[in-house]
């Protein structure tokens, strides 16, 4: 299929999340319907949401896709995340439970195994777990003593999470990689801050020194306003001795708004368009920072997109 049809060469490189992996490994029709619809997209990355169940109750059907994918030149991450990991919610342990599995998987299969753990750890209100600690809507000034406190130290443990996953993955020869909202470095106007040994230090950059890559989901539909939304990070990353992998994610799932996704613009709702304004997105930041590739959320709304 030609850029023409709706697909593109790995210019800028593309990666994907699959939220829906066990129904994916679970009917080998699917599965060859996903490989075939993301072989012309000659995919750099590939992010596999997998509960510590999935890792061993889809051993076989796993090992012979990160395989078939390895042939193309598909690196795979497992992949978790949800509000509650969060010490105010349920705690980290599913999540640490979800890395074990897959380390375990590797030392199963050191020929087909992950290269790296993602976590999407997202720490605003609102998503049905954990205590109100963010204080959504608020920049850091117009925040009370007690507020501020209360965000310090939820972000205080966003911090200790990455760097307990990046420590982990080191350790077990993994890469390690999070999707990050936007606003970190732009928050009504302000950065997200945090207390670190007295001082206020932003907390991207707090992340950003303890990551391989960092997904930013600065979903738009409109390349322009995804482009600013990642000036901040790049010019972050740009400063750091070892800067992580920077990408961006677009949205093709259908539901959050025609301003976010694709799959809710009618004008723009085919996967040609997504592809093109990918292009136009990077071309625009090459000369800010060292951009490193788009995301597209996720694989349930790209097979529903029109060619």
């Amino acid at each position: 299929m030609s850029a023409q049809d709706g697909e593109s060469p790995r210019h800028p490189p593309l990666a994907m999340w699959v939220w829906r992996t066990a129904d994916l490994l679970s009917a080998q029709r699917e599965t060859e319907r996903f490989l075939a619809t993301i072989g012309p997209l000659h995919l750099s990355d590939l992010y596999l949401y997998l509960t510590p169940e999935n890792y061993r109750i889809h051993d076989t059907a796993l090992r012979a896709l990160i395989a078939r994918l390895k042939t193309q030149g598909t690196r795979v991450w497992g992949m978790d995340g949800w509000r509650g990991y969060f010490h105010d919610g349920d705690g980290p342990s599913g999540l640490m439970a979800a890395l074990d599995s897959l380390i375990a998987f590797n030392a199963r299969h050191p020929d087909a195994g992950f290269a790296g753990f993602h976590s999407d750890l997202e720490p605003q209100d609102g998503q049905g777990a954990g205590r109100s600690l963010f204080h959504n809507g608020l920049s850091a000034s117009q925040l009370t003593p007690a507020q501020r406190a209360d965000r310090d130290r939820l972000m205080a443990d966003w911090v200790a999470l990455h760097d307990t996953l990046h420590q982990r993955t080191e350790e077990a020869g993994l890469a390690y990689g999070a999707a990050l909202p936007s606003w970190l470095d732009d928050y009504y106007g302000e950065p997200v801050t945090m207390r670190v040994e007295g001082d206020r230090r932003s907390v991207l950059g707090q992340i950003l020194a303890r990551v391989d890559e960092a997904v930013i989901m600065a979903y738009s539909t409109r390349p322009a306003r995804t482009a600013a939304r990642l000036h901040g990070e790049l010019t972050f990353a740009r400063s750091l001795p070892q800067p992580p992998r920077i990408l961006f994610g677009v949205e093709t799932h259908a539901g959050p708004r025609p301003a976010v996704s694709y799959a809710d613009l009618p004008s723009k709702a085919s996967r040609k368009t997504v592809l093109s304004d990918i292009a136009a997105i990077a071309a625009e930041l090459a000369p800010v920072g060292p951009l490193s590739g788009a995301v597209i959320h996720d694989w349930q709304g790209w097979k529903t997109l029109p060619p």
